[in-house]
C-alpha cells in the first residue's frame, strides 16, 4: 500500500472507522508517508462525511 501511494502520489486516505480495511502494520508503515488520513464515523450522515472529506482537501 505505501508503494502505490508514493507511486500515485496520493495526498488522501480515506476509512470508515471501525472497519479496519487497513491492518495494524500496515497503518503502522504508513505513518512514515506524508498523506491526510481521515476517518469517517459510520454513524453519520453521507451529507456529513462529505463535509468532513471536504474540509480534509
Amino acid at each position: 500500500m505505501s508503494a502505490l501511494i508514493e507511486r500515485w502520489q496520493v495526498t488522501t486516505v480515506i476509512e470508515f472507522d471501525g472497519n479496519d480495511l487497513i491492518p495494524d502494520n500496515v497503518r503502522e508503515e504508513l505513518k512514515r508517508l506524508s498523506f491526510e488520513y481521515v476517518v469517517l464515523d459510520p454513524a453519520i450522515t453521507p451529507d456529513h462525511w462529505a463535509q468532513q472529506i471536504q474540509d480534509s482537501l
